[in-house]
């Protein structure tokens, strides 16, 4: 999880060189996520949300391409990308929400919670979105079977994609 430092403006500048990302999540910045100045950018499986100036901003100098990607502000061109709210369950981690279970205290103990967060609905509509090919064997179970976008994805501690839970009838 990216966010930029205390008197920094963006998350990430990238003004030559080459930057690969996969499974990122950049959040909360001041300024923009990425900074394109120059250089060249591949960006897969990343979350880039919440952040003030916007998703991606620069003067074009620089090339950037993603796949399977949630970027701020309008949709960039490129196979399962989208803009839609990640539904961060917290601003700190930046965990997915899930009715099913989501992480928490990611660096002191950690639990997973299950609980409804008011206007979320059941998940993120990044879980489950990922490349189809993409290996997701790491993620916890309840999970489906394509990766979750954003930093935790492809970890032990992805939240979990939602399953409503088992009822029970009785007929007599």
């Amino acid at each position: 999880v990216l966010r930029a430092a205390t008197g920094v403006t963006n998350a990430v500048d990238v003004y030559g060189g080459t930057l690969t990302a996969v499974n990122v999540t950049i959040a909360d910045s001041p300024g923009y996520g990425i900074w394109m100045g120059g250089g060249t950018a591949t960006l897969k499986h990343a979350i880039i949300w919440g952040n003030s100036a916007g998703g991606v901003g620069g003067p074009s100098a620089g090339s950037l391409s993603a796949t399977y990607s949630d970027i701020q502000d309008g949709v960039l061109s490129g196979t399962g990308n989208r803009s839609a709210d990640p539904l961060f369950a917290d601003n700190v981690y930046f965990h997915l929400y899930s009715r099913s279970g989501f992480y928490s205290g990611f660096f002191d103990g950690g639990t997973w919670i299950r609980t409804r967060i008011a206007g979320y609905g059941d998940a993120s509509p990044a879980i489950d979105v990922g490349d189809p090919g993409a290996d997701c064997s790491l993620e916890p179970f309840y999970r489906g079977n394509i990766i979750n976008l954003g930093a935790y994805g492809y970890t032990s501690v992805a939240s979990k994609a939602y399953r409503p839970e088992a009822a029970v009838l009785i007929l007599r």
